[in-house]
C-alpha cells in the first residue's frame, strides 16, 4: 500500500505543479509581465478571459493538491485537501470552460481531453480514499 500511496503522492504532485506553471503563465499576462515560450500557441486571449477570483480558486487548488501530495508522500491523511482540491479545480474549470475564449482556443479533441483529466482525478480521489480506509474490519456487538 505504501508504493501505491508513493506513485499516487508523486502523480498528484507533478499535477499541481503543471497547474502552479499554467497559473504563474496567466497572472504574468494579466499583470503585464507577459512569459512567452517559444513555439507555444498565443492563449492571450483565453488568459484575459480568466477573471482575478478564478485565478484565486486555482491557486487554493494547487495548493489543496500540494499538500494531498506531500500528505500521500509522507504517509498523513489525504483524503480531505484531496477532495477540497478537486472540487475547486472542477469549479474553476466549469467557469473557465464556459467562456467563448475557452472554446475558441481549443479544438474538440483538446476539450475532450479535459473530461479524461477530470476522470483521472476522480479515479486519484478513489485511489486516495482506498489507501485510506481503515484495514481492520468492524465488529459489530451483538
Amino acid at each position: 500500500m505504501k508504493y501505491v500511496r508513493w506513485a499516487l503522492g508523486v502523480l498528484v504532485g507533478l499535477y499541481a505543479l503543471t497547474a502552479l506553471y499554467h497559473m504563474v503563465l496567466t497572472v504574468g499576462h494579466k499583470t503585464g509581465m507577459a512569459m512567452s515560450l517559444p513555439g507555444a500557441a498565443d492563449m492571450g486571449g483565453l488568459m484575459d478571459a480568466i477573471a482575478w477570483w478564478q485565478v484565486v480558486v486555482f491557486l487554493l487548488a494547487v495548493i489543496g493538491y500540494g499538500v494531498a501530495a506531500f500528505r500521500l508522500l509522507r504517509g498523513g491523511k489525504a483524503l480531505v485537501p484531496y477532495a477540497a482540491a478537486l472540487v475547486l479545480d472542477a469549479i474553476g474549470w466549469l467557469t473557465i470552460r464556459s467562456t467563448a475564449a475557452y472554446q475558441s482556443a481549443f479544438s474538440a479533441e483538446q476539450l475532450q481531453m479535459d473530461y479524461y483529466v477530470m476522470g483521472a482525478l476522480l479515479i486519484g480521489l478513489a485511489l486516495v480514499w482506498w489507501t485510506e480506509r481503515d484495514a481492520s474490519p468492524t465488529v459489530v456487538a451483538a
